[in-house]
């Protein structure tokens, strides 16, 4: 460029050219776009996204991603095209730019400003794949595993206690109960006067032996039992609804349920009645002879668990019920938590390849400095500077930026974290060792990296380095 300049090349054309390549360069990466973006559809990944990827569709947003490149590597171009052709020819000519205390600054500051973006990165997709695991292995308070359920046909309903019967025939059903809604599908909400305050809880109907069947403890009170009072349904309500509207001893107290009133019997401990996405609220098990049951949960041994699954289907076509099915409960909440999952994957994939695209970034500054660099090196060699010492002074400077750098990053890691847990009710705490994770792993990438390229410097014959000076 700066032979080009002395050559007779005015300034106003090399940026016009500098302009042009960036321009080229970014409309290129959008074509090249394209290519990547059929692979990534042709692949598994595809599954994890709920929408059409089809170009047909989106041609008005093609159009405008096209134009925002085109700007994009417009406005890039622009800095380096006025400050690339701002200097001496001569001094860019002899190569002493990167050695002078402007060029040293710029270079610095790259380089710290890509390590802060990779301690950042790494700090946030470790918290984001943390705090997936954590909802995904959460207590919920039910135990899901070897539990099926089977939707109620009007069939099934009308003749229920016959087939209870031949359900219990079977020996590797061991228990049974009802309910109206499957564990995170909760959605009905009553309002309500209770010990004479307006109150609003979700209500859930449940069969007698429901709170037995999944072990859910009873705090104060007593359980839900078989022979209750006809026309009287029971109400068990949970923790939750205590704390929120600041209730005491409401056992005893008449609720009005469905056509028949209702009398609260106890206290439960809380449950995620809904997914852990949402936060516990007040809620109400009800138990009844006036209440729709949708599903009738069965546990099972888990032996010969494809012979039991036959045996209920058999079963269900016996009482002459179409689209008979039988579900798994833990595959149920696996559904409802799809989303979480899909988006956690893709968060792993996207964030390492965001991290290697900086880590790509620190690779290429480290081997520009060890470049402008080697002459000094091939000099220290002459006058019996080991490989070694070598290696510990171009890493001697990195370690301060690195320092210097995770000093920067880690207020602004922490408000991102903050910030994005803030949204989940139920989350982890803000790890300090994460943050330290992420520093030592920049630092150990920057270490090795720059000992492989001192150590290739350093092992430079030094007649070949410094024959032009």
């Amino acid at each position: 460029m700066n032979t080009q300049q002395i050559l007779g090349c005015t300034s106003g054309r090399l940026k016009r050219t500098i302009i042009a390549e960036s321009a080229f360069v970014s409309l290129l990466a959008f074509g090249l776009s394209f290519v990547w973006t059929n692979l990534f559809i042709s692949s598994p990944l595809i599954g994890f996204f709920n929408a059409d990827l089809q170009w047909s569709s989106h041609l008005g947003l093609l159009a405008i991603i096209g134009s925002s490149a085109f700007a994009l590597g417009l406005s890039a171009g622009i800095y380096p095209a006025f400050y690339m052709t701002s200097f001496q020819p001569a001094l860019v000519l002899k190569g002493t730019f990167a050695l002078t205390p402007k060029g040293v600054r710029l270079r610095n500051s790259l380089v710290v400003f890509q390590f802060i973006c990779t301690v950042v990165l790494i700090t946030v997709a470790c918290f984001i794949k943390l705090q997936h695991n954590y909802m995904r292995n959460m207590d919920t308070g039910f135990e899901r595993e070897n539990v099926l359920y089977v939707p109620l046909k009007d069939n099934i309903r009308r003749q229920l206690d016959a087939f209870t019967r031949d359900l219990e025939a079977c020996p590797e059903i061991r228990e049974h109960t009802l309910t109206g809604y499957l564990p995170g599908q909760v959605g009905n909400w009553w309002g309500r006067e209770v010990a004479g305050k307006e109150v609003n809880f979700a209500i859930w109907p449940v069969g007698h032996n429901f709170l037995r069947f999944f072990h859910i403890k009873i705090e104060e009170g007593m359980d839900f039992f078989e022979h209750s009072t006809k026309g009287m349904n029971k109400l068990i309500f949970n923790r939750q609804f205590l704390k929120k509207y600041d209730l005491d001893d409401i056992l005893g107290k008449e609720v009005k349920c469905y056509d028949n009133k209702g009398q609260i019997v106890g206290i439960a401990a809380d449950v995620n009645f809904n997914t852990v996405r949402e936060k516990i609220g007040p809620m109400a098990f009800v138990c009844g002879d006036d209440q729709i049951n949708n599903f009738i949960l069965l546990k099972v041994s888990g032996n010969r668990l494809p012979e039991t699954v036959g045996y209920i289907q058999n079963l269900g076509k016996q009482y002459s019920v179409e689209d008979f099915y039988v579900g798994f409960l833990d595959q149920f909440a696996a559904r409802l938590y799809q989303q979480e999952e899909h988006f956690a994957r893709l968060i792993s994939v996207f964030g390492v390849m965001t991290i290697l695209i900086s880590l790509m970034g620190i690779y290429g500054l480290i081997l520009f400095n060890a470049r402008f660099r080697i002459k000094e090196i091939g000099i220290r060699k002459v006058n019996g500077a080991t490989e070694v010492e070598m290696i510990a002074l171009l890493n001697k400077g990195f370690l301060k930026l690195i320092v210097f750098a995770f000093v920067l990053a880690i207020p602004l890691a922490w408000y991102v974290v903050r910030e994005w847990l803030s949204g989940f009710p139920y989350r982890i705490p803000v790890y300090w060792w994460v943050f330290l994770l992420a520093g030592v792993t920049t630092l150990l990438i920057t270490v090795l990296t720059v000992s492989y390229q001192s150590w290739k410097a350093a092992n430079t014959n030094p007649v070949e380095v410094l024959k032009n000076e």
